[in-house]
């Protein structure tokens, strides 16, 4: 995540990470956030109710998958979200 968050904030992108389902459901009351980010390894469960409480703060959510990047966390954050968070 942190190469991910790094591209992130290079683009002028003001970006925080969490890999905990739970810590990220913590954060999104009050937290200000317009994006929620959901990667490929967040269960269905979480997923659910991270989602559905993104809706409610009226966050867009965004489901993209590093995994067929071959490790290029860089390359991915600016073809598959820069262009979704500009």
């Amino acid at each position: 995540m942190d190469p991910i968050l790094a591209t992130l904030r290079a683009e002028g992108i003001d970006a925080e990470g969490v890999v905990d389902p739970e810590l990220a459901l913590a954060a999104i009351p009050g937290g200000g956030f317009e994006v929620l980010q959901l990667g490929g390894g967040v269960p269905a469960e979480p997923r659910a109710a991270l989602k559905e409480l993104a809706a409610a703060h009226g966050m867009r959510v965004l489901e993209e998958s590093a995994a067929d990047w071959q490790d290029d966390f860089p390359g991915f954050a600016r073809a598959r979200l820069l262009p979704h968070l500009r």
